[in-house]
């Protein structure tokens, strides 16, 4: 930890890497090593140095962790030239004014053999990090502001050994293209890229990108001038396809179906997420995903009771509020709110059908929870294409009609009657409750979400499945059926 002198030189080295010969000194951290052995030359580090944040003002900006960006961060670059026994002092690595950035992080080097000059890449940010922040929509250019809410990809080159830099923003290659319509939210992978030797593409340098899972406000639907609303070329294969995936599930093995359903809870949270930033309220999702995957775990191991679901909700709540407050105690409430009620909504109601999976007649039971709603909907769709006339809630859901709602009670009662009294040996008139029970609750399921997508502005919830939309669009009814699924099939009326 304490500097001495290096033989034979006059300056100044340290055997150890510390904080302390930073400004600033230990009041920050030392972070990612990006550490490269030039060839018959010597061993150069490149590090972060993290100042611990004068205020939570940057939490406001998007970032998620207390050191990381757009803290004013800043990297530091030492050499060694007797194979890392000792360490020049650090030097600083700042880029010139006039690329407006506030920190620098996530540094990655990278030698070119033919040219021998050294490659620097690194993320920037100037008012958001990496969580929070979106594609660039526009490219950059020299001299124009950075463009609010992008994280900036940074390039240095050094033609003599790390001695000077050439600064370069490349944030233009992250923004939509053709190929790529989506853009890129994406920093360096720390520590060092590669130099191709061999094969066709020998001479080419590869620096890998990490691209950020951020959620997005969902896309608008491609318009369809058809009767049918959709794409039913695209749709038909779709919606088999994903039945298709359920009943093997199923048929292998039950827990893997409970496996599915905690991937379903997971990608619908991060739907949810991205259509509540339509509105501005951003719900964490780390806790939100931890949440679910723990109540679905809680839940399977109760077995056919709800407890450990419940129990498993609260905590989650409590953990989601807890988080969003640590982030940024100013504005943590309506996020937070927003947290919980996605947990209780997507979350808590699918531990139901865990519930369900888990009885003695699990794979039945399963099979009632994803065909009467599937039935009522594709009832519901059949008639209202060939004779809907009066819609149900045109304020709401225009294409609902009264007639749609007649072949829904067509379709689940014919499936109803199959599943609850062929397969699960149930009286008749449970399977009459379940079939009026599903198709409500696949109706008030559809109506409740198309009036939240319209609170938030948005048309579909997803864009994931090509002719129905998201997740969230194929289990809305699903979620409000499996709690009623569950109180019908465990009381009394159905046995």
């Amino acid at each position: 930890m304490t500097p001495t002198a290096s033989r034979g030189a006059a300056a100044t080295v340290t055997a150890r890497l510390s904080a302390r010969d930073l400004p600033g000194g230990p009041d920050g951290s030392l972070r990612v090593p990006a550490l490269l052995s030039v060839p018959r030359g010597p061993l150069l580090l490149v590090h972060d140095h993290r100042p611990r944040p004068e205020a939570a003002t940057w939490r406001e900006c998007g970032g998620a962790l207390p050191d990381d960006l757009p803290n004013p961060n800043s990297l530091w670059l030492r050499r060694s030239d007797d194979a890392g026994a000792t360490w020049s002092p650090p030097r600083r690595l700042a880029p010139p004014a006039a690329v407006g950035v506030r920190g620098v992080s996530d540094p990655s080097l990278l030698h070119d053999p033919r040219t021998g000059r050294l490659h620097l890449f690194a993320a920037a940010a100037t008012d958001v990090g990496l969580f929070g922040a979106r594609p660039p929509s526009r490219p950059a250019r020299g001299g124009r502001p950075p463009e609010p809410g992008t994280l900036r990809l940074l390039h240095a080159v050094s033609p003599d050994g790390g001695a000077t830099w050439d600064w370069e923003d490349l944030t233009a290659l992250l923004a939509p293209t053709a190929e790529r319509p989506d853009g890129v939210v994406g920093f360096p992978v720390s520590g060092h890229g590669l130099a191709l030797a061999r094969g066709a593409r020998a001479g080419r340098l590869v620096q890998p990108l990490v691209t950020a899972l951020a959620p997005r406000p969902p896309k608008p639907p491609a318009p369809s001038s058809t009767k049918a609303g959709r794409n039913l070329k695209t749709a038909l294969p779709v919606a088999f396809g994903l039945l298709a995936l359920v009943a093997f599930s199923v048929v292998w093995r039950i827990e893997a179906f409970v496996c599915l359903v905690a991937v379903a809870m997971c990608v619908g949270l991060w739907e949810a997420a991205g259509a509540f930033l339509n509105r501005g309220v951003r719900i964490p999702l780390v806790p939100t995903w931890c949440g679910a995957v723990a109540m679905v775990g809680a839940t399977w191991t109760a077995r056919e009771h709800i407890v450990g679901g419940f129990l498993a909700f609260v905590v989650s709540a409590v953990a989601v509020c807890l988080w969003r407050w640590a982030m940024s105690p100013a504005r943590w409430a309506g996020d937070a709110a927003a947290g919980v009620f996605a947990l209780a909504w997507i979350g808590f109601v699918g531990c139901f059908a865990v519930c369900l999976a888990a009885m003695p007649q699990g794979r039945w039971m399963v099979a009632l929870l994803i065909l009467m709603p599937a039935a009522s909907d594709t009832g519901g769709w059949a008639f209202g294409v060939l004779w809907g006339r009066h819609p149900m809630t045109p304020s709401i859901s225009p294409k609902k009609s009264w007639e749609g709602f007649a072949g829904s009670l067509v379709g689940a009662g014919a499936v109803s009657f199959l599943l609850t009294t062929l397969a699960l040996g149930r009286p008749w008139y449970a399977a009459a409750i379940v079939a009026a029970a599903a198709v409500l609750c696949a109706t008030v399921g559809d109506l409740s979400e198309s009036l939240l997508k319209r609170d938030l502005g948005v048309k579909d919830m997803g864009s994931i499945f090509p002719g129905h939309g998201g997740m969230l669009d194929r289990i809305d009814s699903i979620l409000l059926w499996a709690p009623a699924c569950y109180a019908i099939m465990t009381s009394s009326i159905a046995v």
